[in-house]
């Protein structure tokens, strides 16, 4: 059963990497006509309920999961954090040096602190392993807390205090407050909640009927308010700082998509398939794959910004999602040796 777990979520984060690969390149390669067409739009979709909020579900999930002390759980946590500033410095790296030259008049702080993801992982990890010694096990602890963070999102949203690189992490209405804790921190406590759940209730052992039951109900939801849900996920703003009803609505979705990949991964050998097991390799590094795809994405656009075309866009897709592929892969085959020549 941990095999399938593990399967399950990293064929899950798998298929939010290649979403998000291409959402990424909409946002910064293409055409304005093409951004704002519905193509456009539906790029965004794609990328938006099953990318962001996946990974931070899943990662809530692992995070409370894990055995760790408070304060290992604490150091990996801001471990991310001082991860994601150095991912806004390497993506940035062609911007800044831009700036610095005076080639283009941008404020230099609005990227090197952009509230990037990362932050808002590392935070919730933080917040995680301390909740976790108030809650213990208590799913619906987690869930009234979550429920009630995508609750107040909402009157963060057009604030701006003294303190907009601080602030910035919370709400607000800073173009560089991409991931702010609200709501995002909703999505980590949502995936502990379902964490505990499924071990107070054995959820595993639950008939297969009955998942499919559950599959029904969140995509009937899902389909009653797909036009609210599309449009707030196709339009950034609006999608960075959301509310509850939509932080619902993608829950639904993710739900739905766990339960249908965990029939998928039950089936005997899925993982020997070459796209399946290509899949679960990207998710298993699903960081490092954020960390890559975006310093080639971020550094590009500083010289391509805006003026794709759609065979542009698709070839730039096959080709920076090879590109990251392989380092991955080169990364991944460097620590091996060096943990075994450790050994």
């Amino acid at each position: 059963m941990k095999t399938q777990r593990f399967l399950t979520a990293d064929i899950l984060k798998g298929i939010a990497v290649i979403l998000m690969i291409q959402v990424h390149i909409t946002e910064q390669f293409a055409r304005a006509d093409i951004y704002e067409s519905f193509l456009g739009r539906i790029s965004l979709f794609l990328g938006g309920p099953l990318v962001a909020p996946v990974f931070l579900a899943v990662m809530g999930y692992f995070a409370i999961a894990s055995k760790k002390s408070t304060l290992q759980t604490i150091k990996r946590g801001l471990g991310i954090i001082g991860l994601g500033l150095i991912l806004n410095l390497c993506l940035n790296a062609t911007l800044l040096y831009k700036i610095y030259s005076g080639e283009f008049q941008f404020n230099p702080l609005n990227y090197i602190f952009g509230v990037d993801i990362l932050f808002s992982a590392g935070i919730a990890i933080i917040v995680i392993a301390l909740l976790k010694k108030i809650f213990n096990s208590k799913f619906y602890l987690y869930l009234i807390t979550a429920l009630f963070i995508a609750f107040l999102a909402p009157f963060f949203n057009g604030k701006e205090l003294c303190c907009p690189y601080l602030f910035a992490l919370v709400g607000g209405a800073y173009s560089w407050s991409y991931f702010p804790i609200f709501p995002w921190l909703a999505y980590s406590l949502a995936g502990a909640s379902f964490y505990c759940m499924k071990n107070n209730f054995q959820i595993n052992t639950i008939s297969v009927k009955t998942r499919m039951l559950l599959m029904g109900i969140c995509m009937l939801f899902f389909i009653l308010f797909f036009k609210y849900g599309f449009e707030i996920a196709s339009v950034l703003p609006l999608y960075y700082h959301h509310n509850i009803l939509f932080f619902l609505w993608s829950i639904s979705l993710i739900l739905f998509w766990i339960l249908m990949i965990s029939f998928l991964s039950e089936i005997k050998s899925i993982n020997k398939y070459p796209v399946i097991s290509f899949l679960a390799w990207t998710g298993k590094n699903v960081t490092v794959f954020y960390f890559i795809q975006w310093c080639i994405i971020g550094n590009a656009a500083s010289f391509i910004l805006k003026s794709y075309g759609y065979v542009e866009l698709i070839i730039s897709f096959v080709l920076i999602t090879i590109l990251t592929a392989i380092l991955v892969f080169i990364i991944e085959k460097v620590r091996f040796w060096k943990i075994k020549k450790a050994a």
